[in-house]
């Protein structure tokens, strides 16, 4: 029976511009919207006003249309206040009025009033009645209707020339404020629909401008994983994208230097492991042949074999340095270096080798330098390093020099040549591990003829690290090298 798989299978993620278009669109929809509702609010408060100043001036003038005797309209047969009021509100046919005496007893209500609005109406007249010290002229909205209260006033005696003697409501059952409003509010609510659409088609084209760069990134990346080296990202788009993009080609531009330093170390290392290994197997299998009788030739074929195998050896102990060096797993056993002994022997090391190639190799070291406390073993090997790729890049008839001097706390060890010297562009990457500097297309000229595999500088800039030092090199192009450790006098590697 076939097992199905019940594992959920995970949703494909959005892309990147249709999250970006809904983000903008989104955004601008809410902005769009919450204008559109502040504007509508703005606007039915204008007309509402606007409308309740109009009716507020009609109550004023109806309640001084006999004079400032305003009980007229009060006390006026009913036939002539009926005619006054219909004429006074001809021209608005949904507006109404309501007439009340100062007991709050109704004398007036227009006959387009409906009877379940009445009640209502009259709560809201007698209340300002009861409270004449409120009872001034204003607009309000009631039930949503706009209403504007009047009051009446006459002057009965000296001492009380203006006083209330009922209340003028003026209204309208279908505001034309509300119909305004609406009218205008259907006006921007279309202006804004015109603008959310806008808005969108714009999100899109600019998601679309800023995804872009990141799809043919992606499409680059895709087009290099399948063997495409020269593949590049053209920088487009804003700032941070156009920067990504020179990130990207020049992350591409390290990786493959890297790559192509990885196959010169490949070919370098069994270039360097096959010399040795064909002359050690030669020379053993003449030896046990029985070829060489000799006894001096047999003593020089035996120290090939181990000059041979010492070589075998160094290179193996450099990836292995390297190895531990870049993975912390390396120690260091302190003990007190006498500066001047170390150079010292060094030199002497070194004075045939430089001999036998017509070389010149100097010691010059300042009066007493101190004594520090380091790992003498580490800190030789970089110092036979340094010297050993001196000698060899030095053309015969040069110079190498050993030098120590001292400074603030610090002992300055240097190793000068006057060989060709390294080009300005090569001197950031020559700590790199496999890196090798060359001329065109060719490795530098070596004066034993091996190609070194790119290790030595990388092993000694962890070493010096280790030691809780520093290493510079300054080089001029057809003058020479010159490589500056600095080591602490006060402090312990560690």
């Amino acid at each position: 029976m076939k097992r199905q798989n019940s594992s959920p299978q995970k949703r494909q993620p959005y892309r990147l511009h249709t999250q970006i278009a809904f983000t903008f669109a989104g955004i601008g929809f809410i902005a769009i919207v919450l204008n559109a509702v502040l504007v509508g609010a703005l606007l039915k408060g204008y007309f509402a006003e606007h409308q309740g100043n109009q009716m507020m001036m009609q109550a004023q003038a109806l309640s001084q249309c006999c004079g400032e005797d305003a009980a007229f309209l009060l006390h006026t047969t009913p036939q002539t206040r009926t005619s006054l009021l219909e004429a006074a509100l001809a021209d608005s046919p949904h507006r109404y009025a309501l007439l009340l005496d100062e007991h709050g007893n109704l004398v007036y209500a227009s006959p387009q009033l409906a009877q379940n609005q009445l009640p209502t109406l009259l709560e809201h007249a007698r209340s300002d009645l009861a409270h004449p010290g409120s009872s001034n002229q204003s607009w309000t909205w009631l039930n949503d209707q706009l209403i504007t209260d009047t009051p009446l006033t006459t002057a009965r005696d000296a001492n009380q020339p203006h006083t209330i003697v009922g209340e003028l409501l003026l209204g309208e059952n279908q505001s034309l404020a509300t119909t305004n409003w609406r009218r205008s509010l259907g006006l921007v609510m279309f202006a804004a629909g015109i603008a959310v659409v806008l808005v969108f088609f714009g999100a899109v084209i600019a998601a679309q401008r800023l995804a872009h760069p990141l799809h043919t990134m992606t499409l680059t990346a895709q087009a290099i994983a399948k063997g495409e080296y020269q593949r590049r990202v053209t920088p487009a788009g804003p700032y941070e994208l156009h920067t990504l993009s020179l990130s990207f080609n020049h992350m591409v531009d390290t990786v493959l230097e890297q790559q192509r330093a990885e196959r010169d170390l490949i070919a370098n290392v069994s270039h360097e492991l096959a010399a040795p290994l064909s002359l050690i197997r030669g020379y053993a299998e003449a030896l046990l042949d029985g070829v060489i009788n000799d006894n001096a030739q047999r003593l020089r074929v035996l120290r090939t074999i181990s000059a041979e195998a010492t070589r075998l050896g160094r290179l193996s102990g450099d990836l292995l340095d390297l190895a531990m060096l870049e993975t912390g797993q390396s120690t260091i056993y302190l003990e007190s270096v006498p500066i001047a002994e170390l150079l010292t022997a060094l030199h002497d090391r070194f004075l045939p080798y430089a001999q036998q190639n017509n070389m010149q190799i100097h010691l010059d070291l300042v009066p007493n330098l101190p004594t520090i406390t380091t790992d003498g073993s580490r800190l030789e090997q970089v110092l036979v390093n340094l010297i050993t790729n001196a000698l060899r890049y030095t053309p015969p008839g040069g110079t190498v020099t050993i030098k120590a001097t001292t400074g603030h706390r610090e002992v300055c060890l240097m190793v000068v040549d006057t060989g060709k010297g390294i080009p300005a562009d090569a001197l950031s990457h020559i700590w790199e591990r496999f890196y090798r500097v060359r001329e065109g297309n060719q490795p530098r000229e070596k004066i034993k003829g091996s190609v070194g595999v790119g290790l030595g500088l990388a092993v000694c800039r962890n070493i010096v690290t280790l030691l809780d030092g520093r290493i510079d090199v300054t080089s001029t192009v057809g003058e020479g090298t010159t490589f500056i450790i600095h080591l602490s006098t006060t402090t312990h590697a560690g």
